[in-house]
């Protein structure tokens, strides 16, 4: 279960938010935090709510994982979008 009062209480004091998930995007527990956030605190928040996944396609074999999963320079790409 998610702790909904508890993302959306982190949510609202920082007014900024990254979903960051190993699975992929598509009917995953990243997009739900990411709807439920911007359902509920739409008009609190700086920016859009930003969500980085690995891409919504099978999982490749274990020498290309490395590839698949979300790597260091997407993240720090979403952090500094989100920080402007």
């Amino acid at each position: 279960p998610i702790d909904e009062e508890a993302v959306l209480r982190a949510a609202a004091a920082t007014r900024r938010v990254l979903v960051l998930s190993e699975s992929i995007r598509r009917c995953s527990v990243a997009s739900e935090i990411a709807a439920l956030v911007s359902t509920e605190l739409f008009s609190e928040l700086e920016r859009p709510v930003k969500v980085v996944t690995s891409p919504n396609a099978p999982t490749p074999l274990a020498i290309h994982e490395d590839t698949y999963y979300p790597q260091p320079h997407e993240i720090v790409a979403a952090v500094k979008e989100l920080a402007k």
